[in-house]
């Protein structure tokens, strides 16, 4: 094959024809369509057979296989453009060479797909006899029978150790998502635990590659245990077959407009232990200090650099979950915007370059402090991480203007903490104590992103605008202990929890309800204690009006609405089929006290004033 891809996209049109290959799975479209993956063996670009010429190929066109594409429009799609093949010609099938010609280089493995019919040629390589070498195979054969697939796990191992790195490799920032025959070579700089979900485990790092580029690397299912197993912080490796994705800021820890997400598709080879890694170091990206409110308890860590005015003594806490004494120490910096913060050194951090600190602190040194987390203690606050890296006066562009600043105009101008005046607002919103309120809005705004946050919660004035009276509103549950029953025959429940077979049960409330106020709406799980006091009566009691009287049922329902209730809601991320979801509960309804409203209100007032 020629590489005519590239003349195709420059010139706006296909002159002649050109010879491709479909690469990866086929998508079939509606009406007929067939859309894919076309190579030349250099680049690739989207392709769409048309109905007329997908029904002449039948189940022929299959991934692998060879097209002369003798007329095609190229089309701009939403963000790449695509090839419209109105007519072309199959020169060879999946497995297959063209009559009197060359086999084409072999394509990706990622790309390959397992034969489907027993017609597909078999031609297997001797099985490498050394342990661990990597399982190859022809251009156009598979690795496996065709009655016999190759399960993803299997998938996965034969490309640990493959042909990631005969792809051409690539720096970070060089990724998009519209080349997916890449690789990069990169230093495997963090890597998160791995977690399990519905559908298998899933798991991310942070790689950095010679140009100190970062970006987060996400595995799923099969290759999540797989590359769990193999990748190792510090060492190098080459991943390829990767899909690059455009990054979701509110989760991901890097700050890189994309994000890598791998699959049994995907490939990753380990590199020799002897490579040399010191450029293999993260670019650090400078937060200026006044600018920090907007990573307050955000997942993506920051890089800050500050001129040092005080260095606090040495202390230690006790860590709640295990009662490890851990040490700490709080710095304060300060930068050209005239913003001070404070940053608490935890652990060998706190110990080792913050006793530096402590002895250069009379020189006002210049210290750049990597992958910080930014909380909303006392407004803004920033904390060091266990990867987080001290450099004391660093040779770099940002530390020459802030000693040059500090000596000339700096030390002698007033500053002011980065976070005054925005606890008190906090406060105000609600994040504080259970009389404060917050309006939907906002606190669905502040929700926790990811499964690793803490709950939040908040106090709002809102009103109960819709309960669905077709769900179920209650189950039956074992009186001593509140977990659900099953019904096994008259009078007999059977409980999961313990085993027990109980002669009796109690109803308990749990359903979800629409609350709403002046700001937007949600719906939240409301429980037992909560739906008494909303319904005014048990779930016993409702069951009993449901079954004998609809109407009435209705009714108590619909008092239960267009109420004002203080509410007080918590909001806690969970993980859903891979996908984190936001899940609001009702923990505390109270009716609203108007006096004591009217006396909230006048207080705000006088805040303004």
């Amino acid at each position: 094959m020629q590489p005519v891809i590239a003349d195709i996209t420059s010139k706006g049109q296909l002159e002649g024809s050109a010879t491709l290959q479909v690469a990866g799975s086929l998508e079939h479209m509606p009406g007929g369509k067939i859309r894919c993956q076309l190579t030349d063996g250099k680049e690739n670009i989207a392709g769409v057979f048309t109905t007329q010429c997908a029904k002449e190929f039948g189940a022929a066109l299959q991934s692998r296989a060879l097209v002369k594409i003798e007329e095609a429009n190229l089309a701009m799609g939403s963000s790449a453009p695509v090839l419209i093949v109105a007519k072309a010609e199959l020169l060879a099938e999946a497995g297959e060479a063209p009559a009197g010609e060359a086999a084409p280089p072999a394509e990706p493995e990622a790309m390959q797909a397992q034969p489907t019919t027993a017609a597909a040629a078999v031609k297997e390589e001797p099985a490498a006899k050394t342990p661990g070498a990597a399982i190859k195979s022809t251009p156009y054969t598979a690795a496996t029978p065709a009655n016999h697939p190759t399960p993803p796990s299997a998938g996965w191992a034969q490309k640990v150790g493959g042909s990631a790195s005969k792809r051409p490799l690539q720096p970070i920032s060089a990724l998009n998502p519209y080349n997916n025959n890449w690789a990069v070579k990169a230093k495997v700089v963090n890597k998160g635990p791995k977690r399990s979900f519905s559908r298998g485990s899933v798991f991310s790092a942070e790689i950095v590659d010679e140009q100190g580029t970062a970006i987060e690397a996400t595995f799923w299912r099969e290759a999540a245990d797989r590359a769990h197993e193999l990748l190792e912080e510090g060492k190098v490796y080459v991943f390829g077959r990767g899909n690059v994705k455009p990054a979701d800021k509110r989760y991901s820890r890097v700050r890189n407009d994309y994000a890598l997400h791998f699959d049994t598709a995907s490939e990753l080879e380990s590199c020799a232990d002897d490579i040399d890694t010191s450029k293999m170091q993260a670019k650090m990206e400078f937060v200026p200090i006044d600018q920090l409110a907007a990573y307050v308890d955000k997942k993506m860590m920051v890089d800050v650099i500050g001129v040092v005015t005080e260095v606090k003594p040495l202390g230690s806490v006790k860590r709640k979950t295990d009662q490890v004494e851990l040490s700490r120490r709080d710095i304060t910096l300060v930068d050209q915007g005239l913003k001070t913060v404070v940053i608490t050194l935890w652990g060998a951090t706190a110990e080792g370059p913050g006793r530096e600190l402590e002895e250069q602190a009379d020189a006002a040194p210049v210290v750049a402090i990597s992958s910080c987390r930014v909380s909303s203690y006392n407004g803004v606050s920033v904390s060091s991480l266990q990867r987080s890296a001290v450099l004391l006066n660093p040779d770099l562009p940002e530390a020459a203007a802030l000693r040059q600043w500090w000596e000339s105009t700096g030390c002698g101008a007033a500053t002011s903490h980065v976070g005054e005046g925005l606890a008190s607002a906090i406060k105000r919103t609600g994040s504080g104590a259970g009389g404060e309120r917050e309006t939907l809005e906002a606190f669905r705004a502040a929700a926790p992103a990811s499964t690793e946050d803490k709950p939040r919660y908040a106090t709002i004035t809102a009103t109960f605008s819709f309960i669905n009276a077709d769900q179920a509103l209650y189950y039956m549950a074992n009186p001593e202990n509140n977990r659900k029953v099953v019904e096994q025959g008259p009078g007999q429940y059977y409980c999961e929890y313990d085993g027990a077979t109980l002669s009796s049960m109690v109803r308990r409330y749990i359903f979800n309800a629409k609350v709403m106020d002046e700001s937007g709406e949600a719906y939240v799980q409301v429980f037992n204690d909560q739906a008494e006091q909303l319904l005014g009566m048990k779930a016993d009691e409702l069951a009993e009006i449901r079954e004998s009287d609809a109407k009435r049922f209705q009714d108590v329902l619909k008092s239960a609405l267009w109420r004002d209730n203080a509410l007080r809601l918590k909001a806690q991320a969970q993980e859903y089929n891979g996908e984190t979801r936001q899940r609001y509960a009702l923990q505390d309804i109270r009716s609203t006290d108007y006096a004591a409203e009217c006396r909230r209100l006048l207080s705000l007032l006088g805040t303004m004033a």
